[in-house]
């Protein structure tokens, strides 16, 4: 339901998307390392522990309760930057929250977050074409695929920017999308750690 969405095509239906996904990775760049797993984020802590125990940065692109809740329980002998990005309704804001630790703070995470996706909720419900609780996987989702490209791009170039300038900011960062004088879109930043005080 998503190919309109996502860099996969048709003729990766029916295979595991995570396969797709890895064989897509290997044909742009040969001389990676890419693992895949065909199932759910494990639950348990020790299976969680073992999957990301060596590496230096988790990225999460879910949008999943459960997968966020279970990474938590996870605790690791050196830091991670832990990377959550999502998409907000029509891709018109994009959420990225960043740690740089030994823990992913599933709490403080959710304190942040909630207050913002109680207003995405406000704006999916008041659409009247969407009556159903869609996810990105879902062809119903209102975003393009040139939403999504832009915002990708640009949350590329953030997880960059921690990954160089360690440690960098924790907290919830919101990306905005605004449309110039000839109506094309960009992204702005408008919420990120410590603004109150700047």
């Amino acid at each position: 339901g998503n190919l309109v969405r996502h860099i996969l095509t048709m003729s990766d239906i029916r295979t595991a998307k995570a396969e797709s996904l890895r064989k897509r990775l290997l044909s742009i760049n040969p001389h990676i390392t890419v693992k895949h797993i065909s199932g759910s984020f494990p639950g348990e802590k020790a299976e969680v522990q073992k999957l990301l125990d060596e590496a230096d940065i988790v990225i999460d692109c879910t949008a999943s309760d459960a997968v966020l809740s279970s990474m938590s329980q996870g605790k690791w002998d050196f830091p991670k930057i832990f990377f959550s990005v999502s998409l907000g309704f029509n891709g018109k804001k994009m959420f990225i929250y960043i740690v740089d630790g030994m823990i992913f703070p599933d709490d403080t995470f959710r304190a942040d977050v909630d207050p913002w996706m109680q207003c995405e909720r406000v704006q999916l419900n008041q659409c009247a074409e969407i009556n159903e609780g869609v996810g990105c996987w879902s062809p119903l989702f209102p975003c393009r695929f040139d939403d999504v490209m832009l915002s990708a791009s640009i949350a590329v170039k953030v997880l960059e920017k921690a990954a160089i300038l360690r440690p960098f900011k924790a907290g919830l960062y919101v990306y905005e999308q605004k449309e110039d004088t000839l109506g094309l879109p960009s992204y702005n930043l408008i919420e990120y750690p410590g603004k109150e005080n700047s």
